[in-house]
This record gives structure tokens, sequence and C-alpha cells, in this order.
């Protein structure tokens, strides 16, 4: 057979189903051809949005934003004018910028929010509204024509969403009527939502700039305010030296002019009653003994302010010396012995081994007789006593701690908080109520802290009051195991923490490290083993809660010729030294 005949032979029994596979072929091609277009377009799309995207960042300026948008559909939608719509603050739509429509018209064009514009419309909706022939509205757009006076014959309106909140929308007008297709739509609801954006962006780099706008000028105004009170300062200081200056110069006239003739009338009526001018009968006596005491009371008033003065003026100079404790309590005795012999009170001096203080003896002198005459002021019954106890503190410099005792009506907890207050005066219900300038005990703890020391109270109402206060001692008078530590220091730093709290042993390790020792710590059982090895310069021992046990390992200790002559130093909450000294 010849190869017609086998074709014509194949084409009678399969040539229905070689036309359908063709037909087939072709609608795939035909798809294919769809596809390709459809995908080149939606790259296009993506392309330009995302170009234009890049534009409307590329600005944080309102006006350039939107000019922007307008520029990029007119160049890629074929429109023939445009317009963004904004709503102002009264609720109303405006036409903000646009690109080819009448200019008078533009001024004049406003949307009610609620009307049934087209624009409206789309505001409220959130969908674009498309309008393919105008002239088959029944009601004919506000937008008329364009800027050649051109009618407008189709328009679509996308809205400007940002968060579901609308802003406004996007108006594209065209002479000709046209269908709008599906794909210009989507595209046209892009470049709104992003005009949306780069408009919501744009409003918080204005509000931004604003607020430092604001900023810099509140900056500028508390500047220049701060100038304004700082030379107001300036003239007060110098307001200030002036009058510090009339101050000074007052006290030094206050204390010639007052205290000379005051002296003068004290003196005379010391004459007087000795009987110098001849004999005064007893009721003249009475007199001139009420005008001594308050002659005497009145000098008192004058040298506490003036001591005050200086004080506070930093012109008052210690003269530091070596003073013997009990000679100068001894030299105090006799000015408050005729307070105590007339309130009929006992005066104990609890100082039976001397001790060698660094301080100004006129100072010191008056921190006595401060402290006494203020016990005497407040005691009806009993007694005052002085008395002292040596002291170290954590860097082994040894101090006196002296204490002025009454059984007086004490002081309550409310006045402990301000009695070293100038000017306080203590009015407690018991008292008497006694009257002065309440500058002693203010002046007594200035003077106090002049030569460094610290002074406090401890009272309880109906039980009397106890007065401290620290004065440094002569290094004669070091206590000693401080000596010892000392001579050590030549050689290596060791020493032994006994401690089983953690935190209490960590902040230990960390001071004394940082001071150069080698620290070694060991708990109550093993203390005594270690420190027989370690040999320390010096034991740290803390006593927690003054526990039996606690104080047991200091017996120990003591009691062992390895470790007896080892100095402690004991930390305790409740300060029960007195034992850690009885016991070594």
């Amino acid at each position: 057979a010849t190869a017609k005949n086998l074709l014509d032979n194949f084409l009678k029994i399969y040539g229905t189903k070689v036309v359908e596979i063709f037909d087939i072929f072709h609608d795939i091609s035909e798809s294919l051809k769809e596809s390709r277009e459809s995908l080149a377009m939606k790259v296009k799309e993506i392309s330009l949005l995302y170009s234009s995207l890049e534009t409307l960042l590329s600005s944080l300026d309102k006006e350039v934003v939107m000019s922007n948008i307008l520029d990029i559909i007119v160049k890629n939608f074929n429109a023939d004018g445009c317009a963004v719509i904004l709503r102002d603050a009264d609720g109303k739509l405006r036409i903000k910028k646009h690109i080819g429509l009448k200019e008078e018209d533009v001024n004049t064009i406003e949307f009610e929010c609620d009307s049934n514009t087209y624009v409206a419309r789309a505001f409220d909706s959130g969908k674009i509204v498309v309008i393919e022939d105008v002239d088959r509205l029944a009601i004919p757009p506000k937008i008329k024509r364009l800027n050649d006076d051109s009618a407008i014959k189709s328009l679509t309106v996308a809205p400007i969403v940002v968060a579901s909140i609308p802003l406004g929308v996007i108006v594209t007008v065209h002479k000709e009527k046209r269908f709008f297709s599906e794909n210009f739509l989507n595209f046209l609801q892009g470049l709104a939502n992003q005009l949306g954006l780069a408009l919501k962006n744009a409003e918080l780099y204005e509000e931004l700039n604003k607020l430092n706008i604001d900023l810099e000028n509140k900056v500028k105004e508390r500047t220049i305010e701060l100038e304004r009170k700082s030379k107001l300062l300036e003239e007060a200081n110098i307001h200030l030296k002036e009058v510090d200056k009339l101050k000074s110069q007052f006290l030094a006239t206050m204390s010639h002019e007052l205290r000379t003739p005051l002296n003068s009338i004290i003196g005379y009526t010391q004459l007087i009653l000795d009987g110098v001018d001849g004999p005064i009968t007893d009721e003249q006596r009475e007199d001139l003994e009420r005008i001594e005491k308050n002659g005497k009371h009145l000098l008192q008033l004058i040298n506490d302010i003036l001591d005050l003065s200086k004080i506070e003026a930093g012109k008052m100079e210690l003269k530091i010396e070596k003073i013997s404790l009990k000679e100068l309590v001894d030299s105090v005795v006799p000015i408050v012995e005729p307070l105590i012999r007339d309130k009929k009170l006992t005066l104990n001096i609890n100082i039976d081994k001397d001790i060698t203080v660094l301080a100004d003896r006129q100072r010191l002198s008056q921190i006595f007789i401060n402290l006494l005459t203020n016990s005497i002021k407040f005691t009806q019954e009993g007694y005052i006593e002085i008395g002292y106890t040596l002291r170290n503190d954590l860097i082994n410099k040894s101090w006196a701690e002296i204490y002025v005792k009454d059984t007086g009506i004490g002081i309550s907890k409310e006045n402990q908080a301000v009695i070293f207050e100038a000017f306080r005066q203590v009015d407690e219900k018991d008292a008497k109520k006694p009257k002065g300038t309440g500058l002693g005990l203010s002046i007594t703890k200035r003077l106090v802290e002049m030569h460094g020391g610290s002074i406090w109270l401890e009272s309880e109402t109906g039980k009397g009051t106890t007065m401290f206060f620290t004065m440094p001692v002569s290094e004669d008078e070091v206590l000693p195991f401080v000596k010892e530590i000392s001579l050590l220091k030549g050689g290596e730093k060791r020493l032994v923490i006994i401690e089983e709290r953690e935190d209490i042993l960590q902040v230990l390790y960390d001071f004394l490290s940082r001071e150069g020792y080698t620290v070694f710590y060991s708990n109550f059982r093993d203390a005594l083993d270690e420190i027989k090895r370690k040999k320390p310069m010096a034991i740290v021992l803390d006593i927690i809660y003054s526990e039996e046990k606690n104080w047991s390992i200091l017996q120990k200790l003591k009691e062992d010729n390895e470790t007896a002559k080892i100095p402690v130093i004991l930390i305790s909450i409740e300060g029960d030294f007195e034992k850690g000294y009885s016991v070594g």
C-alpha cells in the first residue's frame, strides 16, 4: 500500500481524535499565552507598586507625597486628571492636591461625608466607586471639567484608609467613556493604601517635629528662666555676703557692747554682795542675788549665740592638745557644784583610771558644762554620773566613749529625734519648764563633731537620760590588741574570720581583702584548730546575738597558750563588748 493509502486509513479510523487533540493543544497554548500576559502584568504592577512606595517614602512632606502619587497615576493609568481629597477638621472633604482639573472649580468644591455623592460613598464604604459613563448619572458630579474645559466622561474613586480609619479618597477622571479592568482598580486601590500610610507617616513626622520645636522653645524658655534665676541667686548671694558681713559686725558689736557692761553689772553686784560698799539688808541681798543670777543667765545666752555663729561661719578654730580626762572633769565640777548642791543631788565621777584625750581644752570643758547643766536642770532627785569606756573602731582607732548620766525626767522618743537641733527646747510634761535659747545641745553636738567624734543619747521617760559622746585618745592610750596588730603589719597581714553567715562573711572578706589582708575563715566548731594552723595576726569573731556557744570559742582561744595572745576583734549586734573585755 502506498503512503497515501495508509494516511487515508489512519484518518478514517483516528481523524476525529486528532482534531480533538489539536483543539486541546490550541486551548493550552492560548491559556499559557494569557497566563504569561497576566503574569507580566502582575510583575509590572508589583514593580510599579514597589517603585511607587519608594517614591512615597522618600519624603515626609504631605504636599510632596500627594504630588508624587498624582504623577504616578497620570503616567501609569492614562488618566486625564486626578485629585487627592481629604477630610478636614470640620468633617468636610476637600481637594488638597490635583492635576488637570479646572482651578476655579477646585477652590469651590467640597463634599459632605454623609452625602449621596460618589466621593462620600467611597469614603463611607471603604470600597472603590466606578463611573464608566458620567452622562448616565441622575445627579451630575461636582467635578465636571478639566483645565482645558473638556468635559469629564468617566471617573474612579478609591478610598484612602489606614487602620480602618478613612482619611479621604483618590479620584481619577477621563475625557472618554472607558471600561476599568479589575487589574486597574486593584492597582489604584494599592496606590491609595500606600498614600494613606505615607500621609500618616508625614503626619506623625509633623507632630514629632512640632513636639521638637515646642521642646526646643521650652528649653530656650527654661534656659532664659534659669539664667534669670541664676542672676537672681548671684545677686542674692552677694546680698547674703553683705548680710553675713553685717551679722559679723553686729555680733562683734554685741560681743563688746553687751558683754562688757553686762560683766560690769555682774561684777559690781558681786562686790556689793561681798559687802565692799558696806552692809546691805536681807531684802537688798535677795534683789542683788536675783540681778546676779539673771545677769549670768543673759551672759550665757549671748555666749551661746556667739559660739553658734562662729561655728556656722567656720571661724571657730580648735587648739588640740593632750588632756587628762580626770583633770579636766575635776576642773569643771566646781562650776556646776553649786547647782548640784542647791538641788541636793549626788555627783558620781566614775574615772578610776585616767586617760589622755586629744581635744581643745576650752571646748571640751564647754561640752561637759553644757551636758552637766542640762542634766541638773531636768533632775529633781537622785544623782549625776560621769564616766568613760575605751572603744576601738573598725580602722583600729581608739576613742574615749564618755557619758553623763542622770536620774531625771527622761526624754520622750519624739523629743529625742530633735533634741540636738538649734533653738529646740524639750518640753516634757513633768518638767518645770526651765527656759533657755535651746542652743546648748546643738552647740555641744557641733563641738563634738568638730573633734571628729559623735554624740547620742539613751533615755526613757521617767527613768533618766544618758548622754554619750566620743573623743579621740592619745596613741599612748591605744588598746593592747590594736598595738599588736600595728606591730604585725610589717609581715604578712593574715586574718581568720570566725563566721557562719555567708552574707556577713562575704562583706568582711571583700572589705579586708581590699585593705591588703590575707583572709581565711572558719566555722565555730573548727575555729581553734584552724587558727593554730594559720597563725593569724588577728581574729575577727562575730558574736551572734550573744549566744553562749559563741562566747565559748573566745574563752577557748584565751585559755589556749598558742592562741591566747592573738588579738580578737568582736562584732556584736547587741554591743556586749564589756563581756568580751572580761574574757580577755
